[in-house]
Formats: structure tokens, sequence, C-alpha cells
């Protein structure tokens, strides 16, 4: 393989410039405003992440987390769960590794992916099974054309669950709720698969533990 560097050519020059890929990866910082975008469409190339190419080299498990908020804290306690639970689970995504660097290490059994609107708008097809959606607020309209583009690609986190049951929603956030599968497993507040009422854990309608007595 490879690799040849080129500066960025001018702002009117993108489509000649692109005419010789039919794939082009993105980074999830590149603003959608960005010529580059409206260039690849013009020409037909492809444009993908680059979790597009770890699907297409590694399929071990991944699970994913988007949200406006919460996504590292949750993806940071996903995978120390699943690491003391005997697997050997590696963060990927927004956080400093990559997914097609985490999935070099072979030893890794699965990945727990954060999941930004950047990531998921440009993703071919965002697969993670299962993938959780956390809350949703206007943000990052400084990087999504609107507030629809930025909805439509936290939408995207869904596309790859392999079962309605996959597809974690918080039940207590409006949008989420809106926009979840009708077997989604849900949390939230009160009234879901899995909440709060008042200091008692509940999953399934039953009791689990006080929260005051977990360890802080």
């Amino acid at each position: 393989m490879s690799l040849e560097l080129a500066p960025a050519p001018a702002t009117d020059k993108w489509e000649n410039f692109l005419q010789r890929f039919s794939q082009i990866l993105i980074s999830p910082g590149i603003p959608d405003s960005h010529p580059v975008f409206e260039a690849a469409s013009r020409v037909g190339s492809t444009v993908i992440d680059e979790g597009d190419l770890a699907n297409e080299w590694d399929d071990r498990p991944r699970c994913a987390v988007t949200g406006t908020n919460g996504k590292t804290t949750v993806v940071t306690l996903v995978t120390e769960m699943l690491n003391r639970s005997g697997l050997n689970a590696v963060a990927t995504g927004n956080l400093e590794k990559p997914v097609v660097v985490a999935i070099e290490d072979s030893s890794a059994d699965c990945f727990v992916i954060e999941a930004s609107s950047f990531r998921l708008a440009h993703s071919l097809k965002f697969k993670a099974s299962p993938a959780a959606w956390l809350n949703f607020a206007p943000d990052h309209l400084d990087h999504h054309l609107s507030l629809d583009s930025y909805l439509q690609a936290k939408k995207r986190v869904w596309e790859g669950v392999k079962k309605e049951s996959d597809a974690i929603a918080n039940l207590s956030d409006p949008v989420v709720k809106q926009y979840s599968p009708k077997g989604a497993t849900g949390f939230g507040i009160e009234g879901s698969y899995c909440y709060v009422r008042g200091f008692n854990l509940i999953f399934e309608e039953e009791s689990l533990l006080d929260i005051r007595d977990l360890p802080r």
C-alpha cells in the first residue's frame, strides 16, 4: 500500500481532484459545509467513515453509544463492566483510538464505540449491536447544516442493530423516544425497562438495590 500526500485544492478544483477516487474517507472533524461533500456527490465518489473500513476488515462484536451528552462516561463504564465480566473490551471511536487502529488488537473480544454525530453522518452503514442513544439536544450546529441533519445523523446509530431490542433508548428523552424502534430496550427516570424510583433501581418492575448503597 502506498500513500500519496497532496495539498488541498482550491474550492472550485475539488471535483477535478476527486475524479480519480471511488471512495473518500472523511475525517469526522470536517464540517458538512466543506466543499468536498458536494464535489464528491457530483463526481460519483462515495464518502465513507473510518468505521466502514473497520467493518470490511474485522467482524468481531461491537456496541455503540451516542447522545448529545454523556457518551464518553457511558463508553468508559460499559468497557469497564465488560472487562470485569471476563471479556477483553476495547473503547474506541471518538476517544483517542480510531476503530481502524483498535481492530489491530488481536486479543480484543469486542469493541465499545463512542459514536458522535460527526462519525454517524458520513458512515456508509453504521454497524453496532447493541447501540444506545442517550439523549438529544441542539448542538454542533456549526458542524451540521441544520438541526434536522444533526438529528438524522444521531438516528443512524440504530442502523446496524441485529434486533429491535438491541436498540437501547432513553425513553425519558422525547426525541429519542419518538424515533426509537417499537421493540427497543428502554431506560429512563420512570416507566421503562430500567429506571430509578426514589432511591431504588428498578429492573423489569423489580427493585434491585438502593442506589445509596453503590460505591462512590
